[in-house]
């Protein structure tokens, strides 16, 4: 693991919302959805500092869920943003850390989906370690209309 990459999360909190009939814009069509699944948390990375005042731009991947068989993400909406900086009393006083972009994506074979923010930072014994993050994910999957309970492996995905 690189200075810097995800650790683990803190204060995570997820609602799963049952939405039979509902329905969500991808793209230019309307797709019907079966549950929207709702998280925020504080995803704490490696210990680290910045050894001088150089900026870096770096992508740290928040592990979200692993998408349950029949199970389709459909749409996403996901934001990060520094929760904590840190520095000591010789830190450059020119320091910068911020979010710069954030995306979410899948992986087609493991199925796990995470956030992947684009965090950019400098400034000579100076860190950001750790990043707030909230995502909506619309989820399409008839079993979850057929049976409510299993909204219960969004719930705990």
């Amino acid at each position: 693991m690189a200075a810097g990459d995800f650790f683990k999360t803190f204060g995570k909190q997820r609602a799963v919302w049952a939405q039979p009939g509902g329905s969500v814009l991808v793209g230019t069509q309307t797709e019907q959805i079966n549950a929207v699944v709702i998280e925020s948390g504080t995803a704490a990375r490696e210990d680290y500092f910045m050894l001088d005042g150089t900026y870096v731009n770096s992508k740290v991947a928040i592990p979200i869920m692993i998408v349950p068989s029949g199970a389709t993400v459909l749409k996403t909406v996901a934001m990060a943003a520094p929760a904590t900086i840190h520095w000591d009393d010789a830190a450059d006083p020119s320091a910068i850390w911020g979010v710069d972009q954030v995306d979410v994506e899948e992986n087609t074979t493991t199925r796990q989906l995470s956030i992947i923010a684009n965090v950019v930072g400098g400034g000579e014994k100076t860190d950001m370690p750790r990043i707030a993050y909230h995502i909506t994910i619309f989820i399409q999957g008839r079993k979850y209309d057929a049976d409510p309970q299993l909204l219960l492996e969004l719930e705990n995905a």
